[in-house]
C-alpha cells in the first residue's frame, strides 16, 4: 500500500485540496493507496472542511504550526503505522496527471538502489517548475530547469542532485536507515538535508520525467523566509561536509557571507541575517549541531569526492537573477570551484 501525505496550513485546504483530491481519485492502474493529511495550526473550521472534502483521508491535527518538516514526519509515521510500504509526499497545491502515480512506481521498479524519486513538476502555463533540484557547493538550493520549456524525453529515470518534496516517492528502507526529516529545520532545506543524508548513506536520487504533476507554484519572498533559508543553509553545510571540504570552501564561504550582509542591508532583511549569526553564536545550539553532525557522519558510506558531480558552482534561478549575481558572483564562485573541486577527497 502507498501512503500519500498532504500538509495543510491555514487557508491552503480551502484553496487547493478539492482539486488535488479529485486528481488523486482519477489515478490509473488500480494502485492501492491511502491518503494522510496533516493539518498544522488546526482549527475546527479547517478540520471540518478537510473531512468533508476528503472523507477517505486519515487526518492528523497539530494545534500549532509545527512546520513542513515535522508535519511530514507526522504523516510518514501515520502511514507506516497503517502498513504503508512506500511513502509519497505531495504538495497540496498540485494537480497530478491521471497516470502520475503509476508512472512514478514504474520508475521506481527500474531504478537501482533508489532512496527518493521525484516527479516532474510543471507550472500551469506549461513551463517547467522542477526537474529535480540543484545543490550549490555553498549550500544554496534551487530548482533545476525552472521556467524553461520541457524538452520531450523518453527517459524513465535520470539522476538528480537532490529531490524536491513537492512530489516525491520515498523508500521506506532508506528512511529506516537515515531517519526522517530534521524537525529543527522547520521549513526550507529540509528536502536538501534529507537528500544529502541519503547520498551519504549510499542511496540514489532520481527524477521520473514521465510522472507529471502540475504545481500551482508562486515564488514569493518574505523577511521571515530569508531567516529560515540562511539559518538552515548554515546548519546543513556544517553538519554534512567532511572537515576537509569545509576547510576548502571556507574562503569563498566567508566572501559570500560578506556579500550577503550587503545584499541583506540593501534588501531590508539585515536584521534577519544578523539573527542567523546570533543563532550560531548561541552556545545552547552547539550540542544540537554536534549531535546532528556526529549522527550524519556515522551514516557516511561514500566520500565527498563521489558527490562532487552532483554539486554546481553557479546559482541559476530566474526569479532572483541580477547583473550582480550573473555577472560578478557566479563567475567568481565558478572559478574558485574549478580549482578546489579537484582537492575534495
Amino acid at each position: 500500500m502507498i501512503g500519500i501525505i498532504l500538509i495543510n496550513y491555514r487557508s491552503y485546504a480551502t484553496r487547493y485540496l478539492a482539486d488535488c483530491v479529485a486528481a488523486l481519485r482519477r489515478q490509473q492502474g488500480n494502485i492501492d493507496w491511502r491518503l494522510f493529511i496533516v493539518d498544522n495550526a488546526t482549527t475546527l473550521e479547517s478540520q471540518t472542511f478537510i473531512r468533508q472534502t476528503a472523507p477517505e483521508a486519515q487526518l492528523s491535527v497539530n494545534l500549532t504550526n509545527d512546520g513542513f518538516a515535522k508535519g511530514n514526519n507526522d504523516g510518514i509515521k501515520a502511514a507506516r503505522a497503517a502498513g504503508c510500504e512506500q511513502i509519497v509526499l505531495l504538495n497540496m497545491d498540485t494537480i497530478p496527471t491521471d497516470d502520475w502515480l503509476v508512472k512514478l512506481l514504474s520508475a521506481a521498479a527500474q531504478a537501482p538502489h533508489w532512496g527518493m524519486i521525484q516527479s516532474r513538476l510543471m507550472l500551469p502555463d506549461g513551463a517547467v517548475n522542477s526537474l529535480g533540484n540543484q545543490f550549490h557547493y555553498l549550500g544554496f538550493g534551487f530548482s533545476a530547469g525552472g521556467y524553461q520549456h520541457w524538452q520531450d524525453s523518453t527517459d524513465i529515470t535520470r539522476p538528480i542532485s537532490y529531490a524536491s518534496c513537492g512530489a516525491v516517492l520515498l523508500s521506506a528502507a532508506a528512511l529506516d536507515t537515515i531517519g526522517l526529516f530534521d524537525s529543527e529545520l522547520w521549513m526550507y532545506h529540509e528536502d536538501l538535508d534529507l537528500s544529502w543524508r541519503m547520498r551519504l548513506a549510499g542511496w540514489q536520487l532520481y527524477l521520473a520525467p514521465q510522472s507529471v504533476v502540475v504545481h500551482r507554484y508562486e515564488f514569493a519572498k518574505s523577511i521571515t523566509q530569508y531567516y529560515w533559508m540562511e539559518r538552515n543553509r548554515g546548519i546543513v553545510l556544517l553538519t554534512h561536509y567532511s572537515l576537509w571540504t569545509l576547510l576548502l570552501i571556507s574562503p569563498m564561504w566567508v566572501a559570500m557571507e560578506l556579500g550577503l550582509l550587503l545584499f541583506a542591508l540593501r534588501g531590508g532583511w539585515l536584521t534577519q541575517k544578523l539573527r542567523v549569526k546570533l543563532w550560531f553564536l548561541n552556545p545552547r545550539h552547539w550540542p544540537y549541531l554536534w549531535r546532528k553532525r556526529r549522527t550524519i557522519q556515522k551514516l557516511r558510506q561514500v566520500p565527498d569526492r563521489a558527490l562532487v558531480p552532483y554539486w554546481c558552482s553557479a546559482i541559476l534561478f530566474q526569479p532572483i537573477e541580477s547583473w550582480l549575481l550573473c555577472g560578478v558572483a557566479n563567475p567568481i564562485m565558478a572559478a574558485y570551484w574549478s580549482v578546489i573541486k579537484h582537492l575534495v577527497i
